[in-house]
């Protein structure tokens, strides 16, 4: 009885959203097994991914699927008596403690560079890639969004930059490449490293095996600017004023730090928590602007959310494309592929929908506002 309240329950829901069961429509889906309903009501966005992995549902466009389901119900809860937990606990214990913090390193950036490089391209630009200069490819428009950081910090020739969470270093080599800037880039992921040390040697860039908390004992103790692309999902509501203390603390007078990030309502999802960014939280826009104030001035704040649905389709058709070697390694089976794929495309469908996702850059001054600073788009 309970399942067949379970599937009139989801059929409706579905159907607000415009979607059939065995519908022939690409966003419809396909139920292969009828458990799937139980197990969705009862576990929320962990069963509805799990089962995807299991191979209990299909859905040719998963992302128009996942676009339609936010847009008609962006208030429903995904998290369940799961999310509700992990939230009570993120506020109640530090779990993203310097040794915490790792977790999302082994887990997800330590997957393996042969994936990446498939995936993000020639920058390995794991964040948002730029498309308002009018790019027609993801590598243009990734460098173009690394221009952008650049020209909103006004870099100058010989200014030393530190680059909190630098990834696989694409910042940093264009930044010294292009602008003439001495950069310290710090991350916490051996592979990525190993990557930028050796892809990177002979520019004047250094990389640092450090977390953010530690970057006040590095060799440099003061910078002329400070950004971070993509690296405070991962620090936690609870240290974001710490963080902007330290950001603060190694930063010259009316030097500018630029903070790009998502920007969410908050919510943690359980799947995302299990598979993918563990301990990560994409950031409330309430929960940015208290965590600098007074600390640091705001001076211009730029949202382009919309691009984030074009980078993960290009990232997803570079995944698709790559398969078969990935899968030839023998290091991914198609469970990964089906989870991978349900990643990237629930994502995308999430910034198509732009009801819970969005991405801001934030350019914040130490010692107040210059009054010569003009917004750069």
């Amino acid at each position: 009885m309970f399942d067949k309240l379970f599937k009139k329950h989801a059929e409706s829901l579905l159907a607000e959203a415009g979607i059939c069961i065995k519908g022939a429509r690409p966003f419809d889906i396909l139920v292969g097994d009828q458990r799937l309903y139980r197990r969705v009501f009862m576990e929320r966005s962990l069963g509805l991914g799990e089962a995807y992995m299991d191979g209990w549902w299909e859905c040719e466009d998963l992302a128009q699927f996942f676009a339609r389901i936010f847009e008609t119900h962006p208030a429903i809860s995904y998290g369940g008596l799961r999310g509700f937990v992990l939230q009570f606990l993120m506020k109640l214990f530090n779990m993203q403690s310097i040794k915490l913090s790792r977790r999302v390193a082994q887990k997800h950036y330590s997957l393996g560079n042969d994936l990446y490089a498939s995936m993000l391209g020639e920058t390995m630009a794991y964040t948002c890639a730029y498309y308002g200069k009018g790019a027609q490819t993801l590598d243009e428009a990734q460098r173009d969004k690394f221009r952008l950081v650049c020209r909103k910090l006004d870099l100058r020739k010989g200014q030393h930059v530190l680059d909190i969470g630098c990834g696989w270093g694409g910042f940093a080599k264009l930044a010294a490449e292009e602008f003439g800037v001495r950069v310290t880039a710090v991350n916490i992921t051996d592979e990525q490293l190993e990557f930028s040390r050796e892809k990177y040697w002979g520019l004047p860039v250094e990389f640092f095996n450090c977390d953010w908390r530690q970057i006040q004992s590095l060799p440099t103790k003061v910078y002329d600017h400070v950004v971070s692309i993509g690296m405070l999902e991962h620090v936690g509501p609870r240290h974001f004023v710490k963080l902007m203390k330290i950001v603060e603390s190694v930063m010259k007078e009316n030097g500018l730090f630029l903070l790009h990030s998502i920007v969410h309502r908050g919510f943690v999802d359980p799947w995302m928590e299990k598979y993918i960014f563990p301990g990560g939280v994409a950031p409330a826009m309430k929960q940015i602007i208290r965590s600098f104030k007074g600390i640091l001035s705001i001076v211009d704040v730029h949202n382009f959310g919309a691009d984030y649905a074009r980078t993960l389709h290009a990232w997803h058709e570079n995944f698709e494309r790559a398969w078969p070697g990935l899968r030839a390694t023998g290091k991914y089976d198609e469970r990964f592929r089906r989870m991978w794929r349900y990643y990237l495309l629930s994502c995308e469908g999430a910034y198509l929908a732009r009801q819970r996702l969005q991405l801001c850059q934030f350019v914040l001054s130490k010692g107040g506002a210059p009054g010569t600073y003009r917004p750069v788009r």
